[in-house]
């Protein structure tokens, strides 16, 4: 009771923010003290996925619209950093295209990063000025379309991004250290947007359109700027995993982690950022164990074989189980402080 009465006595939403920088915290607690190579890369891949899908939330959540191809801003920003970090002998050698500026240099993780994002900014600005004006479904469709067409110039553009094929030789600079820094701030910069004026419009459009509409919010505006932002976010995301990896093609940045980043979206619940990091959290544990017994196992006597593919089926089984039994996700569209029970100062 003196703990709750302690917590009440702050302002309830900042306990949000905390909280979820707490369990990426405690993720990159454990990336840094374990002694398995399979445990810090899991971990790692855990706060790369926070990024990506905390910068998916942050268009979806508010404005109530679901995207299907923000996948393609992580391969923007994921092949912008990748062609910057690379030492500039292998860009010569396998990357004609390439403009010498990037050709004839390597890039620090900074720059790359930026760079990433701000790729991501461009093409986010330039479709969204179109996309923006549909609503519901339609707008849906036209980000999967950006998708394909982004996969199709990533993978056809053989001098500048090696096509089909592999960039290889990527430097590995995204740590736990980095990964964690990364998430920090998404969730920061997200939780700031969703408390804003602007984030607080967009909301109330999702809700009531035309009531928000007749109210004077400029729905069209306000979502171009969430969905820009969101770009941001994924594409510095994306960034990240290029760094990650050490080999990038097309297919890393397109329709296994599109299925991935959503369905975790969904499992935590997509109305809320609490809901988007315990996604992650949830589905990552879920795949990470299950991946391990893909491998095979044995039960006592029992020997049981290689089961490619059970980390798939398990995450689609999950994905299932919530949109049946808590269609609203786990967090049923509550913020941290709700879900604890911590009351506002001004309630």
């Amino acid at each position: 009771m003196a703990g709750r009465a302690l917590l009440d006595r702050f302002h309830a939403p900042a306990l949000t923010p905390v909280g979820l920088i707490a369990v990426v915290t405690v993720v990159f607690g454990v990336a840094s003290i374990s002694g398995s190579v399979a445990t810090t890369n899991a971990a790692v891949l855990l706060l790369i996925h926070v990024v990506l899908v905390v910068g998916l939330y942050s268009f979806v959540g508010p404005s109530g619209i679901m995207s299907f191809g923000h996948t393609g801003f992580m391969a923007v920003g994921a092949y912008t950093a990748a062609l910057l970090a690379m030492p500039a002998g292998p860009k010569q050698t396998r990357l004609p295209g390439l403009p010498q500026v990037i050709s004839g240099s390597q890039f620090t993780l900074t720059t790359a990063l930026l760079c990433a994002a701000l790729a991501a900014l461009l093409v986010a600005a330039v479709s969204g000025a179109v996309m923006m004006r549909l609503n519901g479904l339609a707008a849906g469709i036209a980000t999967l379309a950006l998708m394909v067409v982004v996969h199709v110039v990533v993978g056809q553009w053989t001098a500048v991004t090696a096509g089909p094929g592999s960039l290889v030789g990527v430097p590995v600079w995204t740590t736990a250290a980095v990964a964690w820094l990364t998430a920090v701030l998404a969730i920061l910069v997200v939780y700031a947007f969703q408390q804003s004026s602007t984030g607080l419009k967009l909301r109330a459009s999702r809700e009531d359109e035309l009531a928000a509409r007749a109210s004077g919010v400029r729905i069209y505006r306000l979502r171009l700027v969430a969905f820009v932002l969101s770009a941001v976010i994924v594409g510095a995301g994306g960034a990240l995993f290029a760094l990650r990896v050490s080999v990038l093609s097309p297919d890393a940045v397109y329709l296994e982690v599109t299925f991935l980043t959503i369905a975790m979206l969904v499992v935590g619940g997509m109305r809320s950022l609490t809901g988007a990091v315990f996604g992650v959290v949830v589905l990552s544990v879920v795949a990470e164990v299950v991946r391990r017994l893909e491998a095979g196992f044995q039960l006592g006597s029992l020997v049981i074989p290689e089961l490619p593919g059970l980390r798939q089926i398990a995450v689609a089984l999950i994905l299932l189980c919530v949109l049946l039994l808590r269609p609203n996700g786990l967090t049923s569209g509550r913020e941290l402080h709700q879900l604890v029970g911590v009351k506002s100062r001004n309630s």
